[in-house]
Formats: C-alpha cells, sequence, structure tokens
C-alpha cells in the first residue's frame, strides 16, 4: 500500500468518524429537545393537579367546580393572538353543551386577568394565582383547552382551533361526548 493510500484511506476513516459522531450528538440533542410537558406526555385519567384560581375581584373558585361534573379549562392571556382567535372560536359553542362548564385559566403570575379578557370570552376567566395549575400541567404555550371530567384530565387540546379541520374536530367531540 502506498503512502497516498494510507494517507487517503487515513483522511476517509476521519471523515467517517466525525460524520458518525455529528450525527450521535446532533441526535441526541434533538432528543432532549422534545417536549416532555404534560400536554407531550398527557395521558386520559390523570387527576388535576391543585389550583388557585381568583376571579378579577378575587374571589377564589371552587375546587368543587374544578373536581366535580365536566369541566373544560381554557389556558390563554389577554393580548395573545391565537387565545383571541381561540375565544372567537369557543363563543360558536359553548352553549352546545349545559352539561359542560367552561373556565378561562389566565396565568399571570399573582396579577389580575384582564377585564377586556373578560369581556371578550364567552365564559369568567380566572387568574391562575403563581400560575399553579399551568405550571402543576406542564403548560408552556397556549392557547390550551383541558378537558376534565370529575378531577380526572381526559383529553387536551394545545393551540388555537383556527383552522376548518381542528374546528371540525372539536366540534364532533363536542357533539359525540357522553
Amino acid at each position: 500500500m502506498t503512502k497516498e493510500m494510507k494517507l487517503a484511506l487515513g483522511v476517509a476513516a476521519g471523515v467517517a468518524i466525525l460524520f458518525c459522531s455529528s450525527f450521535a450528538f446532533f441526535f441526541t440533542r434533538v432528543e432532549k429537545r422534545k417536549d416532555t410537558s404534560f400536554l407531550a406526555n398527557s395521558k386520559s385519567g390523570v387527576a388535576l393537579p391543585p389550583s388557585s384560581l381568583v376571579d378579577l375581584n378575587g374571589e377564589p373558585l371552587k375546587d368543587d367546580n374544578l373536581r366535580s361534573g365536566r369541566v373544560m379549562l381554557v389556558f390563554l392571556s389577554p393580548g395573545c393572538g391565537a387565545c383571541h382567535k381561540e375565544i372567537e372560536f369557543l363563543k360558536t359553542v359553548v352553549s352546545k353543551r349545559d352539561d359542560l362548564r367552561y373556565y378561562g385559566v389566565a396565568s399571570l403570575g399573582n396579577a389580575r386577568p384582564d377585564m377586556e379578557a373578560e369581556k371578550q370570552s364567552p365564559f369568567k376567566v380566572y387568574n391562575d394565582q403563581g400560575s399553579r395549575l399551568a405550571i402543576g400541567l406542564g403548560i408552556t404555550k397556549i392557547p390550551v383547552k383541558v378537558f376534565v371530567e370529575d378531577g380526572l384530565i381526559k383529553k387536551v387540546w394545545g393551540g388555537a382551533s383556527s383552522s376548518d379541520e381542528t374546528q371540525l374536530a372539536f366540534v364532533q367531540w363536542l357533539d359525540e361526548l357522553q
């Protein structure tokens, strides 16, 4: 084997090792970045975590209201364009089921919910004090809808229902809810 062939073989081996190690490094970085929040890993039947929700007047939402019957929690924030679109869509479906209570949840630390958000919403908006409920659920993006039945989380939707397809899927789910 000539000196040039040995050099070429060594360079080829080095490039192959560099490629493989770069691929392995990239793959582990991507795996670490995958969403590991509650929403990505939510399973039906998980208990709703503790919460501390208060309305514009500072009145707390009783825990029984969240843990009995059917409840749809809509996580949103004032000034959020996607949340505004979600509220507009929900205005058309809130009255479809009288056995389902809707509550808006604004995770703003200890601030009060925005009065404008309350006026625009077809349901009462509560402040998630200290973002306790959002943190307990692992919610990092809004809007999010969480369907709870008798204190157990049954279904979660992330993102605004802005497309006709997403809106239709939600309305069909709502119509089929037993």
